[in-house]
């Protein structure tokens, strides 16, 4: 499942954790926060985002989000 509003889908993700009884894949994850931030960003403070920004920015969430994991340990 991915977030609605976005053109462009993670696919080939590796990595995964465990949240209560489901399984969702770090990758996935960090997406939809991306996505979620952009809604609220929109919502919030009235700022509206163009889907080829959405799709920049999950790209680059998806290539960085190894490295993000290896500085957060």
């Amino acid at each position: 499942m991915y977030c609605t509003r976005a053109v462009w889908q993670p696919k080939g993700c590796q990595a995964a954790f465990a949240f209560g009884r489901d399984t969702m894949k770090v990758h996935d994850f960090a997406y939809r926060v991306a996505m979620r931030t952009i809604e609220l960003l929109e919502e919030k403070q009235h700022y509206k985002v163009s889907e080829e920004n959405r799709k920049d920015v999950g790209q680059a969430i998806i290539k960085e989000i190894d490295a993000l994991i290896k500085q957060s340990s």
